[in-house]
């Protein structure tokens, strides 16, 4: 496999020790395999689990092989990452969680969320997660959020709720609007409990 270094890596790697040579090589496997579209799973663990890559090793726009297997809906692969202790909550480029549920994956949402993925976590505009899930019309998605502890008052810079990305369009728009509804309702009863503690 011939691997694309910029020259400012290969400049780097000239005043480097020979273990971060060797390093930056694994790490640069890693970025290749994940950036083929039909990647094999079993090279991407052998290369977490043998040979130490960087689970958060990043490309040469910055962008993390965790949200380039997101891009990709690579489930094996954000598995793998995962378990090897990706950073499942960086906000470097887009938030993994925050990309799978723009892409509409509710796989690799349920295993961002499990594995513990800030379901409230917001872009420098205080766009949430639960926003992409209504505006994708998204029913289980946002069932998933909501079971995770998102917040159906949250709003961005605009003053903006999920409720404000709802289009008429999407079937499930009545559906929607009624889940958030019942999650007011439960996440209010929960703040008036803590207050009367």
């Amino acid at each position: 496999m011939i691997l694309s270094l910029n020259v400012t890596t290969a400049v780097s790697m000239h005043y480097m020790h020979q273990d971060q040579k060797q390093q930056l090589k694994i790490d640069a496997a890693l970025i290749a395999t994940i950036e083929q579209k039909y990647h094999n799973p079993i090279t991407i663990d052998w290369l977490l689990s043998a040979c130490n890559a960087d689970p958060n090793a990043k490309n040469t726009h910055g962008i993390p092989v965790l949200l380039l297997a997101i891009q990709q809906e690579q489930l094996g692969t954000v598995q793998l990452l995962v378990t090897q202790k990706a950073d499942i909550n960086s906000q470097e480029s887009t938030a993994p969680l925050m990309q799978s549920c723009y892409q509409g994956n509710q796989e690799i949402t349920k295993t961002l969320l499990m594995a513990k993925a800030n379901a409230n976590i917001t872009t420098k505009y205080g766009h949430t997660a639960l926003m992409d899930a209504a505006l994708n019309g998204d029913i289980s998605i946002i069932v998933l959020l909501l079971e995770h502890g998102a917040n159906p008052y949250a709003h961005n810079k605009e003053r903006k709720t999920a409720y404000d990305f709802l289009t008429p369009e999407h079937e499930n728009t009545a559906a929607i609007i009624a889940l958030l509804d019942q999650y007011k309702i439960k996440t209010a009863r929960t703040q008036n409990q803590e207050l009367t503690v």
